[in-house]
């Protein structure tokens, strides 16, 4: 709707700019002008007749694409200002005399006649035209141009006559300024030029493509011996013969164009003939019939020519002999491509040190070419069949620029194959079988800007301290699209602190993507502008992704399976303007989607399988408010729900879709529920706290295994101990221990009265820390004591969890070997069924202490237990 509005208001804008600048010319309803009547426009008018009343202020005048047949010049009489006529595309048949008139037309400058079904140029058709500059009579009927047709003082100096049905060279003798002659496309089989055309020096430029001249005899080019001709095209004739003195006229001639003839070998040896001694620059040989060689005296005759730029493609040459090129010392560029070459002589190209563009591509070589002049900048071997490049593939070549590899069958490079091109600046290696790079490969490249590795089988790329990429800090543009590429070391492209562009479509990437949780990948890669990852299997892509990508301006991620992104994804791509996520499985969009677009200018969003519900109608209000484009949503469908699928998503609203999910006894019943379940899960929390605490103690320690302790605890089973002994008795049962159990044996004090013994005893309301949580304390001093002292009475069993936790606790450090041993002292009578199944095996060998309240019985019993404190610890097995 928005973009609907903004088109509108362009449309607008625009009709009323054309308005201010052109009105209805008066007199001629049918036409526009300037206010200042300078241009007329008449296009497209079904106009059969140059109108009457044309303003006499018309510069620029456009009756083209009418259906004008005859012209009268009288309407043409009145425009002396007139510069510039088209006439194109209508259906004038002839050029009568005095048509156009320079006394009419004093200024006009460009004629436009092409497309007509002009056949003649009566006399003085053009008749004292001084100031007419160019002709155009392209693709009519013309077979008769008189030689009076541009009679008077003409001006003409490019005259196109292409593409109509003249048999010879026409006369033109009167046309004395003319510069530039065009009869290409026509029926000419006599190329020689009328004696007339001794008159016409400046006569520079002739092309005669696909004509039907047969040959060029000596007499050919006589008439033009006077002329400044500098550029002489012939190409796609039926020239089989040349005579040895038929361009020896052309003394000023610098581009010859004779291609695509059926030219042998021999026959161009002979007509080179007659250039030994011109100015030649540029020669043009593409497409002879060469019969499969090349020989090496063919351009002898040219040594004496400061021939720079020498054309021969698409011949058939086979090989290329020795010194085949060594006459022409100023050769600059060479062009051998699709010419069948598999062979190549180390001195073909000897004596040519001043080689700069070399074009073999397209031909059957297995190899590269030694032997190459050193002075080579541009280097094409595409579309050959090299399969390997060996080492120093390119030795020599320290100023080359350019080099074309691609479309070859390559597979394998060595780490030296590049080595000594410090120069190079393209490398085009895409559409090869490469499936390895070599980690060094590149080292030599430091200035390279571009690298095309796409279209080759790079499933794996390594990258470390030895990566492929490491020294192309320069690198501006990489494509390594279509490779089909799945696993790269996540650091591969961070050396490449230049790059711009990086093509990376048609890979198989998403999966790393998903796991590169730091966003290493793109990071460091602060000037890239252009990202390309379509159709990368991507479905995830962690927030840290492009954080570093702060100048990437477009980025395109069509054909994937993503279905949204976290908060901060484009958070880092302050100036992303145009953002492709064409065929996606995206359904929903919210405001947090969207927030970080602060400088897209278009968002594609095509093809993805929107949920038209509830929750998308933040995102199709966003789309009627938003400056953004979005691209082709005129055709945006809901997927779902099942009512909407196939519906446009333009016609959807929350006008039409009822988002009330609740009602009153529903909200009550909601509220009611969760208090009930809240106060549940309270009171089982409650009941089982101390089990709950045993096993996040059990997964602390599990988590901390083999890390260094919390300060304050001492070492393990083996160590120094604060306390001989952790007393663990109920909280009923605490009176008891200070009576019965302390006396005699702890050696410490409690309310200033001691217990005169002689073991250091930690009991819990007397020694526990305060301020710290009562399982650390637990677990603190358990740890920090030899043994553990069970005070096993029917409190402890049934009333007291706390006291089953320090017990679990004590037979998981017994276990571990942190404690020695546990001491069971049983106090009343105890049901056996009732005792924790982890004591009753000690019950059961009678290995506890059992209190009695008669005198011999606690002597005994303080005996056995200062004897239990001393001795060592038992074996586990004992005991478990």
């Amino acid at each position: 709707m928005a973009n609907s509005s903004r088109v509108f208001i362009l449309l607008a804008v625009l009709s009323l700019s054309m308005a201010q600048d052109q009105y209805l010319c008066p007199g001629i309803p049918k036409c526009f002008c300037k206010k200042d009547n300078s241009t007329m426009n008449c296009s497209g008018k079904k106009l059969t007749s140059i109108p009457a009343k044309i303003p006499k202020q018309v510069e620029r005048l456009w009756l083209d694409h009418n259906m004008i047949i005859d012209l009268d010049g009288s309407n043409l009489c009145t425009l002396p200002l007139l510069r510039e006529l088209h006439l194109e595309n209508n259906k004038i048949g002839v050029i009568r005399t005095f048509t156009f008139n320079g006394s009419c037309l004093p200024s006009l400058r460009d004629l436009y006649l092409r497309n007509n079904r002009i056949s003649v140029l009566e006399d003085d058709a053009f008749y004292n035209m001084s100031s007419l500059n160019r002709t155009f009579l392209e693709n009519n009927y013309i077979n008769t141009v008189s030689p009076q047709a541009f009679s008077g003082k003409t001006g003409v100096t490019s005259l196109y006559l292409g593409q109509n049905s003249l048999t010879a060279i026409p006369s033109l003798g009167d046309v004395t300024t003319l510069q530039n002659l065009y009869l290409d496309t026509n029926k000419i089989t006599n190329a020689t030029f009328p004696s007339d055309y001794s008159n016409l020096v400046s006569l520079s430029l002739v092309s005669l493509s696909v004509n039907a001249i047969p040959s060029l005899r000596n007499e050919t080019f006589l008439a033009i011996a006077n002329s400044n001709l500098r550029k002489l095209v012939l190409s796609r004739n039926k020239i089989t013969q040349i005579a040895s003195g038929a361009f020896m006229p052309l003394k000023k001639i610098q581009s010859l164009k004779i291609g695509m003839n059926t030219l042998s070998a021999s026959a161009l040896t002979i007509g080179l003939t007659g250039l030994k001694d011109a100015p030649l620059v540029s020669l043009d040989i593409t497409g002879l019939a060469l019969d499969g060689s090349l020989p090496s005296t063919t351009f002898q005759l040219l040594q004496g020519t400061p021939l720079k730029s020498l054309i021969m493609p698409n011949n058939k040459i086979n090989s290329l002999p020795s010194n085949g090129f060594s006459y022409l010392k100023n050769l600059e560029t060479l062009k051998l491509s699709n010419s069948k070459i598999s062979e190549i002589s180390n001195t073909s190209f000897s004596g040519v040190s001043k080689l700069v563009n070399l074009f073999l591509d397209g031909n059957s070589l297995t190899t590269v070419p030694q032997n190459l002049p050193p002075s080579l900048q541009q280097l094409y071997l595409n579309g050959n069949e090299i399969s390997t490049l060996g080492d120093y593939a390119f030795k020599g070549l320290s100023k080359l620029r350019k080099l074309f590899l691609g479309f070859s069958q390559i597979r394998t490079l060595y780490e030296t194959t590049f080595s000594g091109l410090t120069s190079l600046q393209f490398l085009h290696l895409e559409r090869n079988n490469i499936d390895h790079l070599p980690g060094q490969v590149f080292m030599s490249l430091v200035s390279l800007h571009s690298l095309m590795l796409n279209k080759n089988n790079l499933v794996t790329i390594q990258g470390d301290k030895s990566s492929a990429f490491n020294s192309l800090g320069s690198l501006t543009y990489l494509n390594m699209a279509d490779n089909q590429c799945e696993h790269i070391h996540l650091d591969l492209f961070n050396p490449l602190k230049s790059l711009m562009t990086l093509h990376l479509e048609n890979n198989k990437l998403g999966p790393l993507i998903a796991n590169d949780v730091n966003g290493q990948m793109f990071s460091g890669l602060q000037k890239l502008s252009s990202l390309f990852l379509q159709n990368n299997m991507v479905t995830y892509i962690p927030d840290p992704s492009f954080k570093d990508l702060s100048n990437l301006l477009t980025m395109n991620l069509t054909n994937n399976g993503i279905t949204g992104w976290g908060p901060y994804l484009f958070a880092g791509l302050s100036s992303l303007q145009h953002l492709d996520l064409t065929k996606n499985y995206i359904s929903l969009m919210n405001r947090t989607s969207v927030k970080d677009f602060r400088s897209l200018i278009d968002l594609n969003l095509s093809g993805n399988p929107f949920a038209c519900t509830c929750d998308l109608r933040w995102f199709r209000d966003w789309l009627n408010s938003t400056s953004i484009e979005i691209t082709n949503v005129q055709n945006y469908k809901c997927n779902s729900p099942k009512e909407w699928k196939g519906k446009h998503l333009l016609s959807f609203d929350r006008t039409k879709i009822n988002c009330t999910w609740f009602s009153l006894p529903v909200l009550i019943g909601s509220v009611v529920g969760g208090i009930v379940f809240i106060v549940i899960v309270i009171i089982f929390i409650y009941y089982k706290r101390w089990a709950l605490r045993f096993k996040l103690y059990r997964l602390r320690k599990s988590c901390c295994r083999g890390s260094h302790y919390r300060d304050g605890y001492k070492p393990l089973h083996g160590g120094v101990f604060d306390y001989d002994a952790y007393i663990s008795c109920s909280n009923e049962d605490e009176t008891w221990v200070l009576k019965n159990l302390l006396p005699d044996i702890d050696s410490d004090v409690l309310d200033d009265k001691p217990f005169n013994g002689k073991f250091h005893l930690y009991f819990d309301p007397r020694d526990k820390d305060v301020g710290i949580a009562i399982v650390d304390n637990i677990e603190k001093h358990m740890r920090l004591s030899r043994k553990v002292i069970v005070v096993l009475t029917n409190d402890y069993i049934s009333k007291d969890r706390h006291s089953t936790f320090e017990l679990q606790l004590a037979l998981e450090m017994l276990k571990d070997r942190e404690i020695e041993d546990i001491i069971v002292v049983m106090v009343g009578r105890v049901a056996v069924r009732r005792i924790p199944k982890y004591l009753k095996f000690m019950i059961e060998k009678r290995k506890f202490l059992e209190w009695e309240d008669d005198e011999n019985s606690i002597r005994t019993f303080k005996e056995r237990l200062q004897d239990m404190l001393t001795e060592k610890a038992r074996e586990l097995a004992d005991v478990i």
